[in-house]
């Protein structure tokens, strides 16, 4: 996983198992509307794709799978260029670089977005009952 390492070491990997993975640090647990905006962007184009290729009698397996890679690739360059290190060690700093990164990772989704942007998937991120 590309969120930070510290509290868990990363992620169980296929539970009860006690295999951790991940923990790159490279984005924060959530505050990530970037990269759910691009994979929503992604299933969107694909669906409307779709619908054209049936209305005009044409082939999507490519253009599909086009868009799909196309997606993956800003997915990636989205998450790897992030300005910061989301990653910390230790029980004794946790409750204030928590704070920090919870800061830091919405003020560079603010970066990213704009501030039109950001406030309408804040208040979106806001009225649903999970984080993302």
């Amino acid at each position: 996983m590309p969120t930070p390492d510290f509290v868990w070491g990363g992620i169980a990997f296929l539970f009860p198992s006690e295999n951790y993975w991940g923990g790159k640090g490279y984005i924060w647990w959530w505050n990530n509307y970037d990269l759910f905006l691009i994979i929503v962007s992604v299933f969107v184009i694909n669906l409307l794709a779709k619908l054209l290729a049936f209305v005009f009698k044409l082939r999507s397996c490519k253009m599909a799978a086009f868009i799909l890679l196309l997606g993956i690739s800003f997915y990636l360059k989205q998450m790897l260029t992030r300005p910061y290190d989301f990653n910390y060690s230790s029980m004794k700093q946790h409750h204030e670089v928590w704070q920090n990164n919870e800061l830091k990772s919405k003020e560079i989704q603010n970066e990213i977005l704009g501030d039109d942007l950001y406030r309408l998937m804040e208040s979106l991120d806001n009225s649903i009952p999970f984080w993302f």
